[in-house]
């Protein structure tokens, strides 16, 4: 024995015979000839890969869903419009229920904004008390009880405009 181990012996034996199954390929391609060999060509190209025959699939896949979907959307609109005409033909049974074009009664009249009271609309301005004071020269805030308006325009802690300004007693809208 030349080798050192049947190892070695096996692996040469090996590529050997992968070398002949080569040449056989090889050859079986030559027997084909030219145009044989480019139609083989061709054929794997117009078939595709696996990726592309996937996408194909997934593609044809997807358009038998839509085809489904659309036909339970036109059933499903098909069966509104059916019910939406049993709804607009319907006819009451009781005659006392009829539609006319008379009014249901008076028209009311509309509010008007002395109709419009809110009792705190008296109270002072600061403490909520019932209010006797009006001030002039106020422009938001201008009801006062004496207290307060006394506070804020005539002590000597009140503002010097505040001072100046007119005040009259106040006469509440309603009680």
């Amino acid at each position: 024995m030349l080798y050192e181990s049947d190892e070695e012996e096996d692996a040469i034996d090996d590529y050997i015979y992968d070398m002949l199954n080569e040449k056989s390929n090889a050859s079986s391609q030559l027997k084909q000839g030219p145009v044989q060999h480019k139609m083989k060509q061709l054929e794997k190209s117009l078939l595709g890969t696996d990726e592309s025959d996937l996408l194909i699939l997934r593609a044809m896949e997807e358009n038998e869903l839509d085809e489904k979907y659309d036909k339970f959307a036109a059933k499903r609109d098909a069966e509104l419009e059916e019910r939406l005409k049993r709804v607009q033909n319907y006819v009451p049974l009781d005659s006392k229920c009829t539609n006319s074009d008379k009014p249901k009664g008076s028209v009311p009249k509309a509010i008007l904004s002395e109709d419009l009271y809110d009792e705190t609309d008296d109270w002072c301005c600061v403490c909520n008390e019932d209010a006797t004071i009006e001030c002039d020269g106020c422009e938001d805030d201008n009801k006062f009880c004496k207290e307060c308006f006394f506070q804020t325009h005539r002590s000597e802690f009140a503002d010097y405009e505040a001072t100046q300004h007119k005040s009259r007693k106040y006469q509440k809208r309603r009680s």
